[in-house]
């Protein structure tokens, strides 16, 4: 697809060939820069999400704008000048379109401060950042960006396309010990692998801890925000979202598509369903089935979250 380069621009054409969307007030020009929709100019490419707000953000905005609208303003937009694309999730198509068009190019490149110790096979079609260590029996598949102060140690396989923010540590050992007769605490030695898939995104400040003897998994398209730890033998499932300061406890299972909001808790060797809705702060003791929202302390179903996906 085409991209918006250093001295290049893309067009609002363009934009609405990728979308598919029906339009109105229809003329081609280039688009220039995004924007929110209370700071618009020339050239800029919006979207706006509250059908309530339309009359004051477009009223006296340029006309040089194309902007993801929901479908419930269609005839509304008709009296108005801007390029209006009318979306029945303006959000997700404005997000398609900005990955679409106006993403940076990825440029391969190894900072010169990264130490590179890995046994395995790092793609050359990446980049590692500034003061990032990797060692042990590291694999990374192409198009996977680290960015600076990062560890990664053991035996790690990273798959394509995956994105890791600074500061995160991935690959050592967990937290896992028992008294022994003299009282004194002894450590389980950890020997399996951390296993992470394509297209993740594993957030700044993370920690994803080494199995004991079977392996942490983080599979395709799983999301995590920043301060996230992930113990050992955890397997999260396709696509699951992560917000910022989640605990998830050794040998818990997580669904795919399940949403885990900030700060919760997910107790060790219990098992969340797919489309699984944790609340902010909850505190999860029990496995819970699919399709269902958990919130409180300790967390109790309150309801059956609707399927979006099959």
């Amino acid at each position: 697809m085409k991209r918006i380069k250093k001295g290049g621009s893309v067009t609002a054409k363009d934009i609405l060939s990728c979308l598919r969307l029906e339009s109105c007030n229809f003329r081609d020009f280039n688009i220039k820069c995004v924007r929110p929709p209370d700071n618009l100019c020339d050239e800029s490419f919006t979207l706006l999400t509250r059908p309530e707000e339309f009359d004051e953000l477009f009223r006296s905005a340029p006309s040089d704008v194309a902007a993801v609208i929901p479908v419930s303003l269609k005839e509304k937009a008709k009296g108005y000048k801007q390029l209006f694309m009318f979306s029945e999730n303006s959000r997700l198509s404005y997000i398609k379109a900005l990955n679409a068009f106006f993403l940076k190019d990825f440029v391969p490149h190894i900072a010169k401060s990264a130490v590179l110790n890995s046994e395995g096979t790092i793609d050359k079609n990446v980049i590692i950042g500034e003061h990032t260590v990797i060692s042990g029996d590291v694999q990374i598949g192409a198009g996977t960006e680290i960015k600076e102060n990062v560890v990664i140690n053991g035996s790690v396989t990273i798959g394509k396309n995956v994105l890791i923010k600074s500061g995160t540590v991935i690959g050592q050992k967990g937290f896992y010990f028992e008294y022994d007769e003299s009282g004194v605490p002894l450590a389980f030695p950890h020997f399996g692998r951390v296993i992470i898939g394509d297209h993740v995104e594993i957030g700044a400040l993370n920690t994803v801890v080494q199995g004991t003897l079977s392996d942490t998994i983080i599979s395709d398209y799983v999301k995590t925000n920043d301060h996230v730890h992930i113990a050992h033998n955890v397997k999260i499932g396709f696509g699951a979202l992560i917000a910022a300061c989640v605990e998830i406890s050794g040998s818990a299972i997580i669904g795919s598509r399940a949403w885990l909001a900030p700060n919760c808790s997910i107790r060790d060797h219990i098992s969340l369903g797919n489309n699984v809705f944790v609340g902010l702060g909850a505190v999860v003791t029990k496995s819970f089935p699919d399709d269902v929202v958990v919130v409180g302390n300790p967390a109790r179903r309150i309801r059956t979250r609707g399927r979006v996906f099959n």
